[in-house]
């Protein structure tokens, strides 16, 4: 019994570690946001992709919005930011799949698994998945997210 016990916690403490290896930080409940083991991201990114997808899977609009592009914080205040967000579209898990990086931004194509709660005949309450583009921007050596749709006042 004791030896079966030692075992499984070398076993618990080298899956332990390789989770910590890959960059997935005990601060998150859980992750369903996974990179793709040919996708090579600097690992200031690789946390802030993890953090910000975990947040949107787990419904922390708090999290997400503090990770959003500076500028858009001036114009797209906090109720109007968590309003776009209804309770129709869960999601449910987020692969990273590719990554271009141009200067100080990147764009990161992932295939998001979601689940549709309103009455859409054929779909709803099954998961599906759509391949989508994200992007990102440094600024003073930190990663944000920039809401694709988002355009500066003084742009419109």
């Amino acid at each position: 019994m004791l030896r079966r016990y030692a075992t499984k916690s070398r076993a618990l403490a080298a899956s332990t570690q390789l989770l910590l290896l890959l960059g997935f930080g005990c601060q998150l409940k859980s992750s369903n946001v996974v990179f793709a083991s040919d996708v090579q991201i600097p690992r200031p990114l690789k946390t802030r992709v993890l953090e910000y997808w975990q947040a949107r899977i787990n419904h922390d609009f708090d999290t997400t919005y503090a990770l959003e592009f500076p500028e858009l914080k001036k114009t797209f205040k906090m109720q109007d930011y968590k309003a776009q967000f209804g309770p129709d579209v869960v999601h449910q898990r987020v692969e990273v799949t590719e990554l271009t990086t141009q200067g100080d931004e990147t764009q990161v194509k992932l295939k998001v698994y979601f689940r549709l709660n309103a009455p859409v005949p054929g779909v709803a309450g099954k998961e599906e998945y759509a391949w989508i583009r994200d992007y990102w921007k440094q600024v003073d050596g930190k990663w944000y997210h920039v809401l694709k749709d988002w355009v500066p006042k003084e742009r419109q």
